[in-house]
């Protein structure tokens, strides 16, 4: 191929690689949600003590919610931080793909802002009573009305598609990129 038509096509994966990443939706995760200063792979530690392959779920509301925010979080986070752009592809697809599952089985329009979601699951994450609890429920991204919403979080299905591609986003962050690793999964 001549030396025009390869640059040219370069030109046209950066490009629509760009696009790519402008279209996800990305989060940031409230102030304090973690200790460490390293927020991404944090939320990706969580999210597979939650609901990884080998994970235990959660035995409350609150946990769960924790676990699905860091889901929706880590979708966008590992999709558009120039950080992980090396990473496997098809690991970064796994996520948007556990964002969609995540967000239909609790009942959240796939068109909301992931700052919404992300804010509204962490609020009733760190609600201490129950009527604080149902307050963080009220919140317009919680489609399905306090009530419905709670009764889905408490009878999550099964999130196949989102156990494994945490399971993707893990071994492809373990895997050493440019001669080094940047993540405790090393």
């Amino acid at each position: 191929m001549p030396k025009f038509h390869k640059a040219f096509l370069l030109a046209a994966l950066l490009a629509a690689g760009c696009a790519n990443i402008a279209a996800v939706d990305t989060a940031v995760m409230p102030q304090g949600s973690f200790v460490s200063s390293d927020v991404d792979t944090d939320a990706l530690y969580e999210a597979s003590q939650s609901f990884g392959l080998n994970a235990i779920r959660p035995t409350t509301i609150q946990g769960v919610a924790r676990g699905l925010a860091d889901v929706d979080y880590i979708a966008g986070a590992f999709n558009t931080r120039a950080r992980w752009i090396g990473l496997d592809g098809t690991a970064q697809q796994g996520m948007l793909i556990a964002r969609r599952e995540v967000r239909d089985a609790i009942g959240i329009s796939q068109a909301a802002p992931s700052q919404a979601v992300v804010n509204g699951l962490m609020a009733v994450s760190r609600a201490d009573s129950a009527p604080s609890m149902q307050v963080a429920f009220a919140d317009p991204v919680f489609a399905l009305g306090p009530q419905r919403t709670e009764v889905r979080l408490r009878n999550l299905p099964p999130l196949s598609n989102t156990a494994y591609a945490i399971a993707g986003l893990n071994r492809a962050v373990s895997e050493p990129r440019g001669g080094s690793c940047n993540s405790r999964f090393c």
